[in-house]
């Protein structure tokens, strides 16, 4: 999917100037594949999927001789089967990381090309397309994500999660992740939601509801093992929607069924 698909949870980004693109670029010789597109598309300031952080010029650029120091001295290159050389590791760049603790590299040498050292930092990974296909990267690039999106970061946005529990503990919900999302859907039907079942490896049962007018991103999860019957709603959202979000935190409690 190219950069240009990503779906944007909230149009409310952290712009990146194109001059400071311009000046990580001339720094570094090029850019990896996408790399400009995605800082267009999605600014400097937030997740891909809830797990990948691509980051900004002027961090990159800010911590490039560190990163190097940290990367080299992990003895990565002598652990990592990769047609990485030496010289290769001295000219590192550190561009992108995931909230499981992958880091996404990006060497000269191989323009466009993006590696991912993965969080156990006994593999590395190659992603010829880098950002152009950034679904991809998500699981370790283990598991293709259905819907690529993007959710921004900043002050105006906000969170919170409920519990739908009818009547009370003693009478737990039987309907589904997807039953559910599919009444929320129902609910927001005027701003033309979009609801995903995300895939199981990774994700379990969850399904997202996605509702860009308000900047909203539902997710709805069940956890039977320690919470049998309990479905979990987590709401985030452009805080200029908080009375809009009870509205419906109301309404959807006010009808939950067993």
């Amino acid at each position: 999917m190219p950069v240009e698909s990503i779906y944007l949870v909230s149009e409310k980004i952290t712009p990146v100037a194109t001059r400071d693109v311009d000046r990580l670029e001339k720094a570094i010789g090029s850019l990896p594949h996408g790399y400009r597109e995605f800082m267009a598309r999605c600014g400097g300031a937030g997740e891909l999927c809830d797990e990948i952080r691509v980051y900004p010029p002027k961090a990159i650029l800010a911590e490039v001789a560190a990163a190097r120091t940290w990367l080299t001295s992990e003895t990565f290159p002598e652990r990592l089967d990769s047609c990485l050389e030496p010289e290769d590791w001295r000219n590192v760049w550190l561009v992108g990381s995931s909230v499981d603790g992958d880091r996404f590299l990006y060497f000269p040498q191989h323009p466009g090309m993006l590696f991912n050292v993965w969080r156990s930092a006994d593999k590395i990974s190659e992603h010829p397309q880098a950002y152009r296909n950034a679904s991809r990267l998500t699981q370790g690039g283990m598991v293709r994500h259905p819907f690529p999106y993007f959710d921004p970061e900043g002050k105006h946005r906000a969170g919170h999660s409920f519990d739908y529990k009818p009547l009370s503990y003693s009478f737990p919900t039987r309907l589904s992740t997807s039953q559910l999302a599919k009444r929320a859907a129902a609910y927001w039907k005027r701003d033309q939601p979009k609801c995903v079942r995300m895939p199981k490896e990774g994700y379990g049962d969850a399904v997202y509801l996605f509702v860009q007018r308000i900047g909203g991103l539902f997710t709805f999860t069940r956890d039977e093992q320690n919470f049998p019957g309990e479905a979990c709603i987590a709401a985030q959202y452009d805080k200029g929607f908080a009375k809009e979000v009870k509205a419906f935190e109301r309404e959807f409690r006010a009808q939950a069924v067993v």
